[in-house]
């Protein structure tokens, strides 16, 4: 398996690169990246302009050539480039911890031919999940449209039930006036 971290959005909503916001004293998506390491799986940063993200130690970049078009044109692009297991992630949920990650994984080891997604309150989290090659092929068929609608329909995709604080997106000033509350 690996980690990938999706970390190649604009920030419209955020007016700001989101990925260069300080959490924890670092910019986020190093902060983020760092909880991601410790799980000792080789990890990868992918975004559509691989210069402009910050050097993260232990991350290798892979250039996402599906920028713009969602998330699953790029799991697509990983499950076909790497064949095995991901761990895909979004880069901007600054509160999700090493013990949510790993017991995620373990949901995942709990079920080895399914998808396994953080979840809350019926509610998906597309990008917090473990996806298998096996999934590709109905990845494929699906041109366009979200990852969440795609998992709806995925008979055996394994929900990981997680308090919903811990899977807050960073994408507005609200959101990071909300982040810096605690």
């Amino acid at each position: 398996m690996i980690a990938v971290v999706l970390a190649g959005g604009r920030s419209r909503r955020m007016q700001r690169d989101k990925r260069l916001l300080e959490h924890e004293g670092l910019p986020l998506v190093r902060a983020f990246a760092g909880r991601v390491h410790s799980l000792g799986l080789p990890c990868f940063m992918m975004s559509p302009f691989p210069a402009v993200v910050c050097p993260v130690p232990g991350f290798a970049v892979i250039h996402d050539e599906q920028a713009g078009r969602g998330a699953a044109p790029s799991l697509r692009q990983v499950l076909t480039w790497m064949g095995e297991d991901v761990l895909l992630l979004a880069a901007d949920l600054p509160r999700l911890s090493v013990a949510d990650l790993s017991e995620l994984l373990a949901a995942a080891a709990r079920s080895p031919s399914a998808p396994a997604v953080a979840a809350w309150t019926g509610n998906w989290e597309p990008l917090c999940a473990v996806y298998r090659p096996a999934a590709l092929p109905s990845l494929v068929k699906m041109s366009h449209g979200s990852l969440n609608r795609w998992l709806h329909g995925e008979a055996g995709a394994v929900r990981h039930e997680m308090p919903p604080e811990n899977l807050v997106n960073l994408n507005s000033p609200d959101d990071l006036r909300y982040l810096q509350a605690d």
